[in-house]
């Protein structure tokens, strides 16, 4: 199972298509990063990860536990994230 689970991610902020349809898995165990330019979206899907940005189109899940608008803020118990 996947502890970190990204499914067609999309964010738009206007007109600006920031993300676009993102997948990602990360296993139990795993050790990932994501590494491009600035403005590729890197801190775009970390804030969407957070619960700080709300999806606009696609699925993302944490320990199986599914990203909503309405329990975004209930994630900060279980993701822990540090900027570099």
């Amino acid at each position: 199972m996947s502890v970190i689970d990204i499914q067609h991610v999309n964010k738009k902020f206007g007109k600006i298509q920031a993300l676009k349809d993102i997948c990602l898995s990360v296993h139990e165990g795993e050790v990932f990063g994501l590494v491009g330019p600035d403005g590729a979206g890197k801190s775009t899907l970390f804030n969407i990860l957070l619960g700080l940005y709300p999806l606009t189109g696609g699925a993302v899940k944490i320990d199986g536990v599914p990203l909503t608008n309405e329990n975004a803020a209930s994630w900060h118990r279980i993701v822990g994230y540090v900027p570099q």
